[in-house]
């Protein structure tokens, strides 16, 4: 009876033990990796490596940075760079620094060299605005032209939404079948050229009832022009001294790209990554700043300029 006991015993435990393994998570190269870092000593320093120059927005990516790192009680650095030379020594200094995770941001040099050097020390990497496959995750823009055409054509009542840019733009791919949309390209370097030929436009298209001008210096000509006919909704593309000057003289908006958020949804996503969790791509938009919002979109572009620029 003793024997026959035992080895119902013997029998349940192994048949625990099968069930046992069968729940047990398979460890993959990306957990191994997330765990290690987790595992190792930490230096509770984060870095920024970023391509620095006369434009405005990494001025707002770096007070971001700084400010979201206070904020979870890590130490920040920031590297900036403006040539290959200079990215590297910068790559070098973040490695030497011993930094949790790097987050990455270039508008026209290649960093994949500078990535894989991070990556190799067993340290997160975070690409910001660009996607990149290298690294472990990115933030990145998705493109909601679309939505800001049905949101044109809803405040003119069905007009006709026109596509004002210096590129040559397919308009038929932001089309719903509910929104109109016709394209025009200005092909002249001056505004006062480009608001003529646009205006020309414009008279032989009194269809169209709001333009949408892409590219950062398309929003002049084109609320100069419209203002001449009449009736007709603009919005541009990003902040500058002389697009915040037209919403004195009646701009509708501007869709401005949010890199003061895009860079804390970096910096948590590092967290993630240095604690051994895993993360997933950030898609952020643009965002419509209408004469309400310009306040608060103005003054994150101030204390950014301030704190870096001069």
């Amino acid at each position: 009876m003793q024997k026959r006991i035992l080895a119902f015993i013997l029998i349940f435990a192994f048949a625990f033990t099968l069930s046992a393994c069968k729940g047990t998570k398979d460890i993959t190269p990306s957990d191994a990796q997330g765990s290690e870092r987790a595992a190792r000593e930490r230096s509770n320093l984060f870095g920024f490596i970023v391509q620095d120059g006369e434009k405005n927005h990494p001025y707002e990516a770096m007070h971001s940075f700084l400010v979201t790192c206070e904020d979870l009680g890590v130490n920040a650095k920031l590297y900036r760079f403006s040539t290959d030379d200079e990215l590297k020594s910068c790559t070098d200094e973040a490695i030497k620094d011993n930094c949790d995770a790097v987050l990455f941001y270039s508008d026209d040099i290649d960093i994949t060299e500078s990535i894989n050097a991070v990556k190799n020390q067993n340290r997160a990497c975070v690409s910001l605005i660009n996607e990149n496959e290298i690294c472990d995750c990115s933030v990145v823009l998705s493109d909601n032209t679309t939505e800001i055409l049905s949101l044109l054509s809803e405040k003119t009542e069905g007009g006709t939404v026109l596509l004002y840019s210096s590129i040559v733009v397919n308009a038929t791919q932001f089309t719903d079948g509910d929104v109109k949309v016709k394209t025009f390209t200005r092909t002249e370097y001056s505004y006062k050229a480009a608001q003529k030929s646009l205006k020309d436009f414009l008279l032989l298209n009194t269809d169209i009832k709001a333009i949408y001008a892409i590219g950062t210096q398309n929003a002049r000509p084109a609320h100069l022009a419209a203002k001449e006919i009449g009736g007709i909704k603009v919005i541009g593309e990003e902040l500058s001294d002389i697009n915040n000057e037209l919403f004195e003289h009646g701009l509708y908006g501007l869709c401005v790209t949010p890199y003061y958020e895009m860079t804390a949804k970096a910096v948590y996503a590092m967290q993630k990554l240095t604690d051994g969790e895993s993360v997933s791509e950030e898609y952020c938009t643009k965002h419509l700043v209408t004469r309400d919002k310009l306040e608060k979109y103005q003054a994150i572009r101030k204390n950014a300029e301030n704190r870096f620029k001069g």
